[in-house]
């Protein structure tokens, strides 16, 4: 979290603590204003891993996340043997995409997938919300677990890039579950099934400009 919780996101955080405590203990590690944010993160899981958890789970806090997100997240991950299982959310901005990718060739394409379809294996997602079979990092992983990349100037590699990459490289599997739909807070407006669309066609004139002015 940086800054303030929005209130959107207010209902389903405490409706997530629950939904969690429902099923097994929790620990709740909150981090508030901590940068860059590999660093929260490190944090994060290594205060996770300390307090004998077996699952993480990541949740930003302009997310808002659905009912039973976690118990289906959970259930894909047992069920597919896999490392990390991601929600479904939106990229706040244009073209407003979604956070998964995938490899081909050389080069990462975003991808998306149709509505309670199932999930699908990809090489990347953002760590908006998702679960992580904490053993596996525990085991397979080394430190830092989460690191940023800087060029001259800009960041080159996000620390959720970095993350998803060894997880790759051990042998983990990384799965995008499109049954579970969360909403990405956009200044101030959610981003999802129904407002993405419109948008993308709001803010194509602006792009276009823009990519003129470059």
């Amino acid at each position: 979290m940086m800054g303030d919780l929005a209130t959107e996101c207010v209902g389903s955080m405490l409706g997530l603590a629950a939904e969690i405590s429902n099923t097994s203990e929790i620990v709740i590690i909150t981090v508030s204003n901590f940068s860059p944010f590999d660093r929260a993160r490190n944090f994060l899981i290594e205060n996770a891993i300390n307090h004998g958890a077996r699952y993480g789970c990541f949740v930003d806090a302009d997310m808002v996340t659905p009912q039973n997100g976690f118990l289906e997240l959970v259930k894909e991950l047992l069920r597919m043997n896999a490392t990390i299982v991601s929600g479904h959310y939106y990229r706040r901005g244009f073209p407003f995409t979604s956070h998964w990718s995938v490899t081909l060739g050389n080069g990462a394409k975003y991808v998306d997938y149709p509505k309670d379809s199932g999930s699908y294996e990809i090489n990347c997602c953002g760590l908006g919300f998702c679960v992580i079979d904490l053993d596996f990092v525990k085991e397979r992983l080394t430190k830092p677990y989460f690191k940023m990349e800087y060029g001259e100037s800009e960041i080159v590699t996000w620390e959720d890039g970095w993350f998803c990459e060894k997880i790759k490289k051990a042998g983990g599997r990384i799965l995008g579950h499109s049954g579970v739909r969360c909403e990405h807070l956009y200044s101030r407006e959610k981003i999802g099934d129904d407002s993405a669309l419109r948008l993308r066609i709001a803010e194509m004139p602006k792009f276009n400009q823009s990519e003129k002015e470059i």
